[in-house]
């Protein structure tokens, strides 16, 4: 089949995230089976347009994207306000274009966009195109992760939502995920109305041989993603503190693309006494190089107040990380609690800090044993062929059904 993503970023953008890694993972493990992938994902050069190939993905780079990224994020705000009010519907009328065009040169069996950005707007209003379309719900954009609802008041977050149900096929990344959808008062209606295929496909994660080094270092916890609230950061932050106030010396580490509250935890890191001597805030690191810090870890911790999935969670367990995760979202369908991790209620500084001090203290026998369990869940429920093999089958339910 011939399979073209539309992703608002990719791999080796400065804004890439959750979403690129999925695109990749899963577009590497099309390939693998056969299939030939196309993406076409917005440049951070917003001038000019690219095609380049990657690792065998045919990436389309399309110019005049609804953002600006620039050093002073002052000037990249005020940008970003700018051309999302003013490019927002052309750069999707330029996804359709594209789209049709790449149609036209060398035919696409079934095109998936992400749900988050509306960037199948356009595309799905059109009746007349002959390809059939799958919409991945990954979290949409009105989405409080905190209270875990749907802001429905705002029209860009209704817009969103309805476009996806115009698809011929709709994934889900998770049961959590899914269900949110469900029980909205305005999705849920059109999930109720909705009698194409859909279905709960989880993402994938790459099983091979990870270069890791392997560290003798301090005892540190491991973190990482976009530094929000809402991933448990600052909850982490301060349970560890409590820990090192009351004499379990621990290292805190954060990886992952810092917002406003991440600079000023990091000026925190490097200034103030209460945090200087043990958290470490690393920013933006090399995929590559988070394998390493999974594996070295004695603990990663990742207690957000909902995780629409964990993609994290299944990347360090699929080294043998020793993983804490939140029992509210996707990564209560990725762990079983006290087998191969452990699960903790968010949103709880005490709780968590008494939890981290409690898996810390278990014997290496015990440890070891849930790390390998990890690695087990991981390459029987999470791996790129598992998953591909279930999303292909997908996929030709849907191109069916369109026929």
């Amino acid at each position: 089949m011939n399979i073209c993503f539309v992703s608002r970023e990719f791999i080796g953008s400065k804004r890439a995230g959750g979403i690129a890694t999925y695109v990749y993972d899963m577009s590497k493990s099309l390939i693998e089976e056969g299939h030939n992938v196309f993406v076409i994902c917005a440049s951070d050069n917003i001038w000019k347009n690219e095609h380049v190939e990657f690792e065998g993905i045919k990436i389309i780079k399309l110019g005049g994207a609804d953002f600006l990224l620039h050093s002073n994020r002052f000037i990249q705000f005020l940008g970003t306000k700018y051309r999302s009010f003013f490019y927002f519907n052309k750069y999707r009328k330029s996804i359709s274009k594209t789209l049709e065009k790449l149609c036209s040169d060398v035919g696409l069996d079934i095109v998936e966009f992400g749900e988050y950005g509306n960037e199948a707007k356009f595309w799905l209003q059109d009746k007349q195109h002959a390809i059939p379309t799958v919409v991945r719900f990954h979290g949409p954009s009105g989405h409080n992760r905190s209270f875990n609802t749907i802001d429905i008041s705002r029209s860009n977050v209704r817009s969103e939502l309805s476009t996806a149900f115009l698809a011929d096929g709709i994934t889900y990344c998770s049961i959590a995920l899914h269900n949110l959808i469900k029980s909205n008062e305005y999705s849920g209606l059109l999930f109720d109305l909705y009698k194409r295929p859909n279905k709960v496909i989880y993402n994938p994660t790459p099983i091979d041989e990870q270069i890791i080094d392997k560290e003798d270092t301090t005892k540190f916890i491991f973190t990482a993603g976009s530094f929000s609230r809402s991933k448990g950061f600052v909850d982490l932050i301060e349970a560890v503190k409590v820990l090192n106030e009351n004499g379990v010396k621990v290292e805190l580490i954060i990886a992952g693309k810092l917002s406003s509250l991440g600079f000023d935890y990091k000026e925190k890191s490097l200034k103030s006494k209460d945090y200087c001597e043990w958290l470490r805030i690393l920013g933006p690191i090399d995929r590559a190089k988070l394998y390493s810090y999974y594996y070295n870890a004695e603990l990663c911790c990742f207690p957000s107040h909902f995780e629409p999935f964990g993609l994290i969670c299944i990347e360090s367990m699929s080294v043998g990380g020793l993983v804490l995760g939140s029992s509210s979202g996707g990564m209560n369908e990725i762990i079983s609690d006290g087998i191969d991790g452990f699960l903790i209620a968010p949103k709880n500084v005490r709780l968590l800090a008494s939890k981290i001090k409690e898996i810390l203290e278990l014997s290496q026998i015990e440890k070891k044993h849930i790390r390998d369990k990890a690695i087990t869940k991981v390459v029987d429920k999470f791996s790129q062929k598992i998953v591909a093999t279930e999303m292909i089958s997908f996929y030709k339910e849907v191109i069916t059904k369109f026929r």
